[in-house]
């Protein structure tokens, strides 16, 4: 129940750091683009992994989960006795680990404080609840548009016959929010497949991909040097 009640004031956390509900609004359609061209290739993917719903609105909300939208998960939750056999035991401690990815105008900072804020209001008034901050970073929305962005473009069209799409995604890397606030060009492109499955017991990555990847890399590094 309480990992259903911190979920369900969710939205508490965005509407009140962006300022309105018109601006939470205006910000999920204005990166609604970003949807289109994964939307395509969820179709395959979902089938392939066992996925029953593969209507239009499930899929646009799976894919619009995964690349868009800020959410909040919950990867995990241990107490008591969880080993194999039956035991009767109360638990004196419950814990959980939960994640939540940022969008653009949100603050870390603020966010954990309405995190913490809601935790607490959730749980019942006989129970202490601690909210430790393990690491994260503030969001940033990186300029597709600068000349790396174009010759990485180019370098994937030499060696992959094809060029990038840009996207939006979920990723904890505190370093580039600090450059890309900063003004720096940062480009972050990848060389894995859908099927990949990044952080899962059995994550990989093709052969094909990785050599692909120093190829493309090795261009990019080669256009950047040029000066073209």
């Amino acid at each position: 129940n309480w990992g259903a009640s911190v979920y369900d004031l969710r939205d508490f956390f965005y509407v009140e750091t962006l300022g309105g509900i018109d601006k939470l609004e205006n910000r999920v359609s204005g990166a609604t683009a970003f949807i289109e061209y994964p939307l395509n290739r969820y179709h395959a993917v979902s089938a392939s992994v066992g996925i029953q719903d593969s209507s239009q609105q499930f899929l646009r909300q799976t894919v619009g989960n995964a690349f868009v939208y800020d959410t909040f998960e919950i990867h995990g939750i241990t107490g008591g006795f969880t080993g194999e056999g039956a035991k009767t035991v109360i638990p004196a401690v419950a814990t959980a680990k939960v994640s939540l990815r940022l969008v653009p105008n949100q603050k870390a900072k603020t966010v954990l404080r309405q995190l913490t804020t809601a935790a607490t209001a959730a749980a019942p008034p006989y129970a202490d609840v601690t909210v430790e901050y393990i690491h994260g970073a503030d969001p940033v929305l990186l300029d597709v548009s600068s000349h790396p962005f174009e010759l990485i473009d180019q370098a994937f069209r030499e060696v992959e016959g094809r060029g990038t799409v840009p996207i939006r995604s979920g990723g904890s890397i505190p370093v580039v929010p600090a450059l890309g606030s900063g003004g720096a060009p940062v480009v972050m492109a990848g060389i894995g497949l859908p099927d990949d499955r990044l952080h899962a017991p059995n994550e990989k990555i093709g052969v094909a991909q990785y050599l692909n990847g120093i190829r493309v890399f090795g261009r990019f590094f080669e256009l950047m040097g040029s000066g073209v």
